[in-house]
């Protein structure tokens, strides 16, 4: 091999070193752990129309979140669950529900997701994006009936938001005012 060669090929594996360090060295945002909701879980955090939501929801959709959409912090995990939760209640107003196709088809690509989340492996790691998306849930401590709920509930929410499209802004300001949003002291920065 030239030498030209040789020093490409070295400068490409330098820079790749370089760029994995980077990868596995960045600072990430600290996720939202349950003790930072409410030193009791049962405790409401926010109440949005005649639904409470407890600190055992917050930290539940929290993981959700991390696990399928990357991290975000606590004040906008916040107020995505309380948008979601009045996006429901009009989907329940409606009557709106989520069919089998639909929930299976979003809980497939749910499950991709969090396989693909995951930090960089070994390309040839054996097993399916939906075995290492099992094991990522196990981790955590999400149980598959937990991805269930939290799968339905968005499928949910992203049909009441396609059917009223392309004014998502202006219901969800007609939810607030119908359903009052109340977010308690221990349910972090509004």
């Amino acid at each position: 091999m030239p030498p030209a060669a040789r020093r490409l090929v070295l400068v490409a594996l330098v820079a790749t070193a370089l760029c994995a360090w980077a990868w596995r060295s960045r600072r990430r945002p600290e996720p939202l752990r349950p003790a930072q909701c409410a030193p009791e879980r049962r405790q409401a955090v926010a109440k949005v129309g005649p639904v409470e939501l407890t600190a055992s929801d917050l930290s539940r959709y929290s993981k959700y979140r991390r696990l399928s959409l990357g991290i975000a912090a606590p004040a906008e995990i916040l107020q995505e669950l309380t948008e979601r939760t009045l996006l429901l209640l009009a989907a329940e107003s409606e009557g709106l529900v989520v069919g089998e196709a639909e929930f299976r088809q979003e809980l497939l690509r749910r499950q991709l997701l969090i396989a693909a989340g995951l930090p960089p492996g070994r390309p040839w790691r054996p097993g399916s994006p939906f075995d290492r998306a099992a094991r990522a849930l196990a981790r955590s401590g999400f149980t598959p009936a937990d991805l269930e709920a939290e799968v339905r509930a968005d499928a949910l929410a992203r049909i009441v938001t396609q059917r009223h499209a392309p004014e998502t802004g202006a219901l969800l300001a007609a939810l607030r005012t119908k359903w009052k949003v109340e977010i308690s002291d221990r349910g972090g920065p509004r």
